[in-house]
């Protein structure tokens, strides 16, 4: 049994932060039946949805913890790195509210692939999928984080 998936293996790529919807179409020979197609991601990020099908995939979303290398140092509220250790994160999303920020470094890195795995049961058995996404890094996410936190 041949099963089709379209697009092939390679998703639209999107920029960071960027709000996206993706849906993988799976398509059987004459006389087949797909009865589930189930996603898994190769990475953690709570902001990309996947939402399984009978024979699509819908991914959406946004990618916020694509990029490892940003690094955000902060301190309390009028407070001084001279008063008080300053806390590290090395995600944006994870830089809490109310705080005085005082050394943003975005992560250099062009960009960075993604993978997503699909299962694909039908009348005949199983078939398995890698699809990729390339996640491009923005150059203003960290410029644009700023002026959003303020």
């Amino acid at each position: 049994m041949s099963i089709i998936a379209s697009p092939a293996s390679t998703l639209t790529s999107v920029e960071r932060y960027q709000t996206f919807t993706e849906t993988i179409t799976f398509s059987a020979d004459a006389g087949e039946v797909i009865t589930s197609a189930n996603c898994v991601k190769g990475f953690v990020d709570n902001e990309v949805l996947v939402t399984n099908g009978v024979s699509t995939v819908v991914i959406s979303g946004k990618h916020t913890t694509a990029f490892g290398q940003d690094e955000v140092k902060y301190v309390e509220k009028g407070s001084s790195d001279k008063l008080q250790t300053p806390s590290v994160v090395y995600k944006f999303s994870d830089v809490p509210a109310n705080k005085d920020l005082f050394e943003v470094n975005q992560d250099p890195s062009e960009g960075i692939t993604r993978t997503y795995t699909v299962n694909v049961t039908h009348s005949a058995g199983s078939n398995t999928f890698v699809f990729s996404q390339f996640v491009d890094n923005d150059v203003s996410a960290g410029y644009n984080f700023l002026q959003d936190y303020y």
